[in-house]
């Protein structure tokens, strides 16, 4: 999964814990990297970017030069939504026995975001929102 930022975007740092939502399989393992999650334990990288610089990325070049131009790209860090209703959504157009789960970015941790999602080096698996 890659996240797309403003090209002028800086890391920042939770000044509070900020609550997100993540897409799980019903094993709680991430969708892309098929990552394993526990309920309540911290999981963090060490070495977060500030960014990477899309034009070395020929996929996104290709396919989404107009849309991206000014944006660079992010594959590292821990992906989440912002908004439950968007996840939702997300998740019946994926897979119907995907999960949505609640989490929280913890204070202290860096991060990025968009319109839509968050990326950043720590998260917090907190609860189920869906069966």
């Amino acid at each position: 999964m890659c996240f797309h930022v403003p090209n002028k975007q800086r890391v920042r740092t939770a000044k509070e814990d900020i609550t997100c939502y993540k897409i799980v399989t019903k094993e709680f393992s991430s969708l892309f990297q098929n990552f394993m999650y526990k309920w309540n334990k911290q999981y963090s990288i060490k070495n977060f970017p500030e960014y990477h610089n899309i034009t070395n990325n020929i996929f996104a070049l290709s396919f989404r030069f107009d849309l991206h131009f000014h944006n660079r790209i992010i594959n590292e860090g821990f992906h989440s939504y912002i908004d439950e209703d968007y996840t939702s959504t997300l998740t019946t157009l994926l897979r119907d026995d995907n999960k949505i789960v609640e989490c929280i970015i913890p204070k202290g941790s860096k991060y990025h975001f968009n319109l839509d999602e968050y990326v950043s080096n720590s998260i917090i698996i907190k609860r189920r929102i869906n069966n």
